[in-house]
């Protein structure tokens, strides 16, 4: 392994960090074996690839020794499959495995309650005394966790299926892609027209002493502003839906509909700010045309 390693996560780059800072994250649960990890920054793989960085230092503890996984049990969704004609040594200590550190000594009970919450799973190993290797715990009866519904589910199928997101939800979005830059594109047409339109009716306004016109200039800068604004987000929202055509991983797709969900956002407070911008506007009109109709009233009796 490199001396030093980038690690990406959710499209930003971080480090370089040493082998030493990169075990920390792996403690904190901030680094994963699906997190992608660079030596050079532009060369990406995942981080199952450097196993090394996830084998803790020894730590004394009561009971049996606990032994480094093999590869090959290393990477997440490792399938194992389980010997069901001997029964499960219950009786003794166990350790397991989570967000790479290696955890225990926990009585068989307890492991049994963290696979019937889905806090044990593909993604976890296990190992107790007589074991000659770390196992899955579906290769261990009574670890069977029960069928994962909702997001545990979701969650699940990612791991199984190597993190990738489905070619139909891929396609989905690209499809919408084009729609999306021509959305933008209009935009700053509109807010160019709009902002030469303001600075002409400014610099007109000033030099004929026209406060109205003044006005009428700002008003039109201010929501040329506003539309770039939301046409910048919507290139940022095309951009993320580019890489997931590459990246087809579910840490692309979530920075995807997070930068949908910003434009959408912000769209309905623009939606909000106009409505009451409007409110305003009719209360004032009806003040003013109630003034007028009064005053006309008096001269005429």
């Amino acid at each position: 392994m490199a001396d030093q390693l980038y690690i990406r996560v959710r499209g930003r780059v971080l480090g370089p960090y040493d082998r030493d800072k990169l075990q920390s994250l792996v403690k904190r649960g901030q680094l994963g074996r699906l997190h992608e990890v660079s030596e050079d920054g532009v060369a990406w793989v995942r981080a199952t690839n450097f196993p090394e960085i996830f084998v803790m230092p020894s730590v004394a503890v009561a009971g049996p020794s606990v032994k480094a996984p093999p590869a090959a049990s290393e990477v997440p969704g490792y399938a194992i499959e389980p010997d069901t004609s001997a029964a499960a040594p219950t009786g003794q200590t166990w350790y397991y495995t989570s967000g790479g550190a290696q955890l225990g000594p926990v009585d068989f009970a307890f492991l049994q309650k963290l696979a019937a919450t889905g806090q044990l799973g593909p993604s976890n190993l296990v190992w107790t005394e007589g074991m000659a290797e770390w196992a899955a715990p579906g290769a261990v009866p009574g670890l069977n966790a029960p069928p994962a519904t909702g997001r545990s589910a979701t969650a699940n199928v990612a791991t199984e299926s190597g993190n990738a997101v489905t070619p139909g939800v891929c396609r989905a979005l690209a499809g919408s892609r084009r729609w999306i830059l021509f959305l933008a594109i209009v935009t700053f047409v509109y807010c160019g027209f709009y902002a030469v339109l303001g600075v002409w009716a400014v610099v007109f306004g000033f030099s004929s002493d026209i406060a109205a016109i003044v006005g009428e200039g700002l008003f039109f800068l201010s929501t040329a502003a506003v539309g770039a604004a939301a046409g910048v987000l919507l290139l940022f929202y095309a951009n993320r839906i580019g890489v997931l055509q590459f990246r087809r991983d579910f840490q692309q797709l979530e920075s995807t509909l997070e930068a949908a969900r910003w434009f959408w956002v912000y769209a309905g407070i623009i939606q909000i700010a106009f409505l009451i911008f409007l409110s305003a506007l009719s209360v004032w009109a009806m003040a003013v045309g109630g003034a007028t109709v009064r005053a006309s009233a008096r001269s005429l009796f």
